[in-house]
């Protein structure tokens, strides 16, 4: 997990993240949601499908700071492994 671009961060509510090398298959958002983060694949709002299977999106709306921090560092433990 080399690299990450985040896009979107001055929205307030949610942002992207785009990930250098991680392909975001059914299983492995399922993994990472067995690690207890929820994310939501930008394909799956994506109108040219394919283009965006590296990018999730991470919402922080009604999230305190802290639960934001828990909530990357269960996302990172999954990525890493």
């Amino acid at each position: 997990m080399d690299k990450v671009n985040i896009f979107g961060h001055s929205t307030g509510l949610h942002l992207i993240a785009e990930f250098a090398e991680i392909d975001f298959t059914p299983p492995l958002l399922e993994k990472i949601e067995r690690g207890g983060a929820r994310v939501y694949p930008v394909e799956t709002h994506a109108i040219r499908r394919g283009n965006h299977r590296n990018r999730i999106i991470l919402g922080y709306g009604n999230l305190t700071a802290e639960k934001i921090e828990e909530g990357v560092r269960r996302l990172a433990a999954v990525l890493t492994e």
